[in-house]
């Protein structure tokens, strides 16, 4: 399998082509536009033309099989090739010609080759050596070309030697969960009859050839029940092979979460890359799915054939394992009749409409009526019409259809009928992720997942810390109810700021970071929802896309693109203040960084819960489900949302709203169309007209500047008190209460979007949030990001804490926790979050991700505690009465304190433990 080019028993040799030496300068990627790349580097190579031979010897030992990687490129005239774009489909000549390559007189392939254009380094392509064809002393590989000439930057035969034995252990489950199937992958190096296999009661063989050839032999089984940890029994020959199994975990149904990787880089052809790296994927469990990508010129020349495309989703199939098919402007789809037959797969969870914000980028994508739109109404409408009809198009296959989103265009992704939101966080991950949970809120058939672009979205350079923001992606996903867990490269490859190949350090400590988490979420089912007592209102006909001060380098490169059409009508003056969000959602600081453009301030703590991003046209039943709503970006007024206010506020809620949210303009030109009237009995106030300029103001203690230029509205005072005012008196901040409610009236006629005055908004929503907190989250957020969960079924509460502080990847975090109104001190490892599982005023929290507590129960002043996982932790108890002390009722370990003890446990498969609870007093 290509990572495997590391194993112990496989080793390298690096062939230069006997050729001539000449300079190179590289093709125009396609994603040139980005700044942060450097213009097309110059590369030295060794031409070759018609054919190139090269001898090697091997003589230390008996090579079985391999691999042989090529890095080059075609001498092409670029000024011939017909002019191509990301969303070509047909196929694009002059990047691909016929070539032969051969070991030892067998041919290794045959075929029209394409090299790919890469931002950086070489493209590469690697065809596997069958058994066979290898041998000891000398071997010669040939290459034979047509057409025009390869420059040559490395060949390199990669040899995997025979260790000694018949059978060799490849890959085995590290996991093994009641009732599901696992595979064990062994590699024969010498042809294998009569192989019988001893096992335990608990294991089942459902797939287990008695014969095998050289080469890699699957066997598949299924547990069917707990069990302890057991071994396989493989016999041939009189030769035997024991493989370890690890024990059988019982464990309820959650939330799926599959986990995988994106194809945006893998070649879609007949090279065979494709097929070895599904079958990797998914005999080392790496992961359970895979988004299939093609791409003119970035890793396909032209669609694949159907014969192709059966033969992955048949690997799949063979696994079990989910796809999802993408077909967009930006890509070259399977063919129609392979959607057909995925459409009746249930392991196809859909087709993919990567990034559909780009019609609202791409004047070529837009719709004529998006184009030609007259207002925010208009956009509106000609945005969802044109998303309706890729969703239309994938329901007549019969297929669900996914938007792979990057912009917080996700709220009208599922206006549109999309039944997967796969988020692409190109800016803050907890406003994007909030938007997301929000436009789920409500629609039980509806998931969601995360495209983790590793290399485009996570930064420069390529070193660790790059790893653990990756890391860290996963872990918030998981935490946030993500279904759906896969990178775009940087697993088997990497292309934009730097080449890395599948041996290379940094795919592979990718892929350790994704195995790990894999192993993770098949240990802890959440069950549950997750709270959420906060919402920013996403208002009527905005349509803002991401954070402007904080975002990728490309994303800016080509103009704005979130004002080429929805905007045109330069309607972003009123983005700005949705960095107040801030103050419900502290972004962790980043200084020393600020100069490299491509570090974000992606991870945010939120300290008074899951806040989510919500349309204001969502129904009122939705909105009623959260404590607290603030309107912060665009919104045009209608009177239907006026009632949805009022109705909002009398049950119970918490609005917080300014002036300019009441402006009924559908159209970002003018002076503001602010209209109050049927809220005054809301607001407790009228707004008359514009008013003076803010001044600074004071509150709670600080002073805050307003800028220049942000004016106050004019103001009849009916119930509302004023909260703040400014250093003329103007009331700022004011307050009323509305049936069961209140409101806190933002007074500003103009968007509250300079700087200063942001400031002064997310100081507002801080006091806020701290007074909408619930009993359970975070005291003291520092670098920690919770998520609440509730399964009401049970009575079961869970806190995922996520360290996010990715400049420390070696350090834990101490925080504080809220349980019970109370707060708790807890440290958050950095390499896994902590998950406090809470019931019957007992809370348990392993510091292992891989110990999972299935059930807390109090009965009779004894407190039973079921564990369910693998290996050794630290185990925290905490109480919710503080004058109840717990003593542990067996040896698993010594109590640091009888009040909140602290035990060293062991687990292995299932453990239950027991506690006598006493009263202090």
């Amino acid at each position: 399998m290509l990572p495997c080019l590391n194993d112990a028993n496989t080793y390298k040799i690096d062939l230069f082509m006997d050729a001539g030496f000449r300079r190179h300068r590289a093709s125009k990627h396609l994603h040139n536009f980005t700044k942060a790349f450097d213009p097309p580097e110059e590369r030295l190579g060794f031409l070759v033309e018609k054919q190139a031979r090269r001898g090697f010897s091997i003589e230390d030992a008996e090579p079985t099989d391999g691999y042989i990687k090529l890095t080059g490129v075609w001498q092409i005239d670029e000024s011939t090739v017909p002019s191509f774009r990301m969303g070509s489909r047909g196929r694009v000549e002059g990047f691909d010609y016929p070539l032969k390559v051969s070991l030892n007189g067998r041919k290794i392939w045959s075929g029209v080759l394409h090299m790919p254009i890469v931002c950086a380094g070489w493209p590469s392509v690697y065809w596997r050596i069958p058994p066979g064809c290898l041998q000891k002393g000398y071997n010669e590989l040939r290459l034979d070309i047509e057409g025009k000439s390869l420059l040559v930057n490395q060949c390199t035969v990669f040899v995997r030697t025979h260790p000694g034995t018949v059978m060799q252990p490849l890959f085995s489950p590290r996991v093994l969960l009641a009732g599901k199937e696992f595979t064990v992958t062994l590699m024969f190096h010498e042809p294998a009859s009569g192989i019988s296999i001893k096992h335990d009661d608990a294991i089942e063989p459902l797939s287990a050839p008695s014969e095998a050839a050289v080469g890699e032999q699957e066997f598949r089984f299924k547990a069917s029940g707990p069990a302890k940890a057991s071994r396989l029994i493989f016999t041939s020959g009189g030769r035997e092979l024991e493989v370890e199994l690890p024990p059988v975990l019982d464990l309820p149904e959650g939330l799926p979460c599959h986990v995988g990787t994106d194809s945006d880089d893998h070649r879609h052809d007949d090279t065979g890359m494709m097929d070895e790296i599904l079958m990797y994927l998914f005999r080392s469990e790496l992961g359970d799915m895979v988004m299939f990508r093609p791409k003119v010129n970035r890793n396909c020349t032209g669609q694949p054939s159907a014969e192709l495309c059966r033969a992955w989703i048949d690997i799949c199939r063979r696994f079990n394992a989910k796809y999802l098919l993408c077909d967009w402007r930006t890509s070259c789809e399977f063919p129609s009749e392979v959607y057909a037959e995925a459409a009746k797969d249930p392991n196809c969870i859909g087709s993919h409409a990567h990034e559909p914000y780009f019609m609202m980028v791409d004047k070529a994508a837009a719709s004529p009526e998006l184009r030609d739109a007259k207002d925010f109404k208009d956009a509106h409408r000609a945005f969802i019409a044109s998303m309706k009809e890729w969703v239309d198009r994938c329901h007549a296959l019969g297929i669900k259809a996914a938007a792979g989103e990057a912009s917080w265009l996700a709220v009208y992704n599922v206006e549109a009928g999309f039944e997967q939101i796969n988020a692409e966080a190109v800016t803050g991950f907890s406003p994007h992720f909030g938007v997301v949970r929000g436009a789920l809120r409500g629609r039980p058939n509806v998931t969601f997942g995360h495209h983790i672009a590793i290399e485009w979205y996570l930064g420069y350079p390529y070193d660790n810390l790059k790893t653990h923001r990756f890391r860290l992606f996963a872990y918030l996903t998981w935490t946030h109810g993500g279904q759906y867990v896969y990178a775009e490269n940087s697993l088997f490859f990497s292309n934009s700021y730097e080449r890395h190949d599948p041996e290379d350090h940094f795919p592979a400590e990718n892929r350790s970071v994704l195995r790990r988490f894999y192993d993770m979420v098949r240990v802890q089912p959440r069950t549950g929802e997750q709270c959420a007592e906060l919402a920013a209102i996403y208002g009527n006909l905005e349509s803002i896309f991401w954070y402007d001060d904080d975002v990728l380098p490309e994303m800016d490169s080509t103009s704005r693109w979130d004002q080429l059409f929805w905007n045109k009508w330069d309607g972003s003056f009123c983005k700005p203040a949705w960095r107040a969000l801030d103050g419900w959602l502290p972004p962790l600081e980043i200084e020393p960084y600020n100069k490299n453009r491509t570090i974000l301030k992606w991870f945010a703590s939120n300290p008074y819960g899951n806040v989510d991003v919500i349309s204001i046209n969502r129904p009122a039943d939705i909105l009623s489900k959260y404590k607290v709503l603030a309107f912060l970006g665009w919104n045009t007024m209608t009177d239907d949302i006026v009632e949805k206010l009022k109705k909002y506020v009398h049950n119970g809620g918490i609005l917080f709203i300014g002036g300019c949210h009441f402006d009924r303009r559908t159209l970002s030109e003018g002076e503001y169309a602010i209209d109050t009237s049927g809220a005054e009995n809301l607001l407790g106030l009228s707004v008359t007209g514009p008013g003076a300029l803010a001044g600074d103001v004071t509150w709670q203690g600080g002073s805050y500047s307003a800028g220049e230029g942000i004016r106050l509205c004019s103001l009849k005072l009916h119930n509302a008190e004023i909260l703040a005012k400014d250093k003329s008196g103007n009331p700022v901040l004011l307050h009323n209460r509305y049936g069961k409610g209140e409101v806190y009236f933002n007074n500003f006629w103009d968007y509250p979007a300079t700087k200063e005055v942001v400031e002064l908004t997310k100081s507002f929503l801080s006091r806020i949030g701290e007074l909408a907190q619930g009993d359970f989250g975070l005291e003291d957020a520092g670098g920690i990001n919770c998520s609440h969960w509730h399964d009401r079924q049970t009575g079961t509460r869970r806190l995922y804490l996520v360290n996010i502080n990715w400049q420390k990847p070696r350090t834990s975090q101490a925080c504080l926790i809220r349980l019970w109104g109370r707060p708790f001190p807890v440290a958050v490892r950095p390499d896994a979050p902590l998950v406090v599982t809470v019931k019957d005023g007992i809370a348990v929290a392993p510091e292992s991700p891989f110990i999972y507590v299935e059930n807390i129960r109090v009965e009779g002043g004894v407190c039973k505690v079921s564990l369910v996982g693998v290996g050794r932790c630290t185990l925290r108890l905490f109480t919710e009465n503080p004058k109840l002390h717990v003593l542990p009722m067996d040896s698993c370990g010594r109590a640091e304190s009888y009040a909140n003890p602290v035990l060293i446990i062991d687990v292995e498969g299932r453990k239950e433990l027991e506690f006598s609870i006493h009263n202090a007093q």
